[in-house]
């Protein structure tokens, strides 16, 4: 099975009325962010942002973007927000979590894909989280669905 088709599967069966989900994006709107934000995005995050646009289920947030509002796009104004704080070039915004970020690594991209990375305005340091987006997205929603149980 591919991972794309286990996290639809996910979204499918956990999916409920506490899921915020904002539709998806087009090529053209994900090129919009692209541009924007001078990077070129994982595959897998791409991937996401077209299936689901922005939010998540069992409290998972991705900032992404909302179809028809790109130019208000969530990823585009928290990344830009944090670059004001010191957020380095290249890193893209996909979670905030208050205190601490999870941003993508552009700059370490290698075959369409880049690192997952814990990143604060309030550290001196970045702290490697996981290899690419969806496996930093499947972590979390195993993460959710035993949160979910409890």
């Amino acid at each position: 099975m591919l991972v794309e088709d286990m996290i639809l599967n996910y979204f499918r069966k956990y999916q409920d009325e506490d899921s915020v989900i904002y539709g998806t994006l087009t090529d053209e709107e994900v090129s919009y962010i692209e541009r924007e934000l001078n990077v070129k995005l994982p595959d897998s995050y791409k991937w996401y942002i077209k299936q689901f646009g922005t939010g998540g289920i069992l409290g998972i947030w991705i900032e992404g973007g909302s179809p028809g509002e790109i130019e208000e796009s969530t990823v585009i104004e928290t990344t830009r927000t944090f670059q004001e704080q010191g957020l380095p070039d290249g890193y893209v915004v996909i979670v905030n979590h208050g205190p601490y970020l999870m941003v993508l690594d552009t700059n370490q991209m290698k075959d369409g894909e880049c690192p997952v990375l814990n990143w604060s305005p309030y550290e001196d340091n970045t702290i490697y989280a996981k290899d690419h987006f969806f496996e930093y997205l499947l972590c979390e929603i195993i993460e959710g669905i035993d949160s979910f149980a409890e």
